[in-house]
This record gives C-alpha cells, sequence and structure tokens, in this order.
C-alpha cells in the first residue's frame, strides 16, 4: 500500500495492490474528498501516475510483460556493483520494445532502468538515494524521466513502515470481499 503526502491533489490519497496467483490481481484507490475505495481496472498498471511507471514502484511486477533476456554483465554504475540485464519483450506492448536495467548487486534494488520504444529512450527512472528501514534497503528518492515527453519527475519516499497493517478504516471493502470469498 502507498499513501501520497504531495503533491496537495494526491495528499492522503491510497493505492492498494493485491497480488493473486491463478486470477487477476486487484487494484483499490481510495480517494479523501470522497471517502470511498474504488477498484481500479487492471489496465491500471499500463498508465503511469504523474509520469511515474507503477511497474517500477512493485505495482507490474505480476503483470509485467513477458521478456528474454538477451545479456546479463556486472557492470559499476553510481559506484555500486550492479547487475546489467538488457531484455526484449516477446510480444508488442506500449511500454517498451528493449528494457536495461541495473540492479544493485547488493541489495536487489533496481538502480536504474531504461525502456526503449521505436529506437528511442522513452523512460528513464534512476534511483537517487537508498535507506535502511528496520534492516531492510529501502529506495528513497527516485527520480522519472520521460525524454521524448520533455517530462521529469522527483519521488521522495518519506516513511516506510514494512510492519504496519493497512488501515480497516481506509480499505475497510477487503475485509468483506475477504467474508465474501470464505463464503
Amino acid at each position: 500500500m502507498i499513501r501520497f503526502e504531495s503533491p496537495a491533489d494526491l495528499r492522503n490519497v491510497g493505492l492498494l495492490y493485491l497480488e493473486h496467483e491463478h486470477h487477476p490481481n486487484d487494484y483499490f484507490l481510495y480517494t479523501p474528498e470522497t471517502r470511498r475505495v474504488r477498484r481500479l481496472p487492471e489496465s491500471f498498471v499500463d498508465n503511469d501516475i504523474y509520469g511515474i511507471d507503477p511497474e517500477f514502484l512493485g505495482f507490474g511486477v505480476a503483470r509485467n510483460e513477458p521478456t528474454k533476456i538477451r545479456s546479463m554483465k556486472i557492470e559499476r554504475i553510481e559506484g555500486r556493483n550492479a547487475f546489467r540485464l538488457a531484455e526484449s519483450a516477446l510480444s508488442p506492448n506500449p511500454r517498451f520494445e528493449e528494457r536495461v536495467t541495473w540492479i544493485d548487486a547488493e541489495s536487489f534494488i533496481p538502480l536504474r532502468t531504461e525502456h526503449i520504444l521505436n529506437g528511442r529512450t522513452v523512460l528513464v527512472a534512476q534511483t537517487r538515494e537508498i535507506v535502511l528501514v528496520r534492516g531492510i534497503a529501502t529506495p528513497r528518492h527516485v527520480s522519472f524521466e520521460m525524454p521524448v515527453k520533455g517530462r521529469q519527475v522527483e519521488l521522495y519516499v518519506e516513511e516506510v513502515d514494512y510492519q504496519g497493517e493497512i488501515p480497516k478504516d481506509v480499505f475497510w471493502t477487503l475485509s468483506l470481499m475477504k467474508t465474501h470469498r470464505e463464503k
């Protein structure tokens, strides 16, 4: 679950992603103005939120585009040892034909990801700062650049709680769904 503090028009907006193994994943959005939760279509993860790629944040992992690994080698990036993973999409998709990701060899956090579509770099996501939260390496500052559109977004994570519970007063519909499934 992610809760936004800024920009102002996203303050207290909540986004919840539930991964399911053998059926479609669930995406829920809480908006404080309406105090309501609504289910989002799975196509939600195909679109950027304010220029931020939900896949990079972990929301697209379960439905990530199938790829073929072209190469993997060890390189240094930003003073860190990293695995450079080059992939090609197996089928046409709106995100990329090729993807290159530098994965930190120590924490396995993606340090940089480049999406290439029609021979042009369409997205560059770069982890600028990593901190330890309860002993877990956590991205704190990530920049997203869309060179073709001339857009750039900076994402700062102020707080991460790996042990906190999902607030029942916000996502109470989930317990209703769970009760319905148990019946």
